[in-house]
């Protein structure tokens, strides 16, 4: 009987470390063109004009985001869980694309955990 009440503890503790630890994050869907952030915040480089740069840059494995048509800016960061749904992002750079993830806002940056892009 013991032991199942110090099972019982140990998973009330593991659900409340796993609710702490995700924090304030939602998920969500973010619709937009994936920049490469270093062009983008730098010279506002974005679009089809800069679409081979954006993929070479992308590919490099310089930080890429979703730019919104709101102009709002979310950078992408990977789930080690689902890499190949972060892959696909890279890989469609310069384009406008629905991705859905886990979102966080963090001392005044906002990102979104990749789990698909459509």
């Amino acid at each position: 009987m013991k032991l199942f009440h110090k099972l019982g503890i140990l998973l009330i503790a593991a659900a409340s470390l796993t609710v702490w630890a995700e924090g304030d994050a939602d998920s969500k869907d973010v619709t937009g063109e994936i920049v490469d952030l270093s062009c983008y915040i730098s010279h506002n480089a974005s679009g089809e004009k800069h679409a081979k740069c954006a993929k070479s840059c992308a590919a490099k494995g310089l930080p890429i985001g979703v730019l919104t048509e709101a102009g709002e800016v979310y950078l992408l960061i990977e789930n080690h869980d689902k890499a190949d749904a972060y892959a696909m992002a890279k890989e469609k750079a310069a384009e406008t694309v629905t991705v859905s993830g886990v979102v966080f806002d963090k001392g005044g940056v906002k990102a979104i955990q990749v789990l698909a892009v459509n």
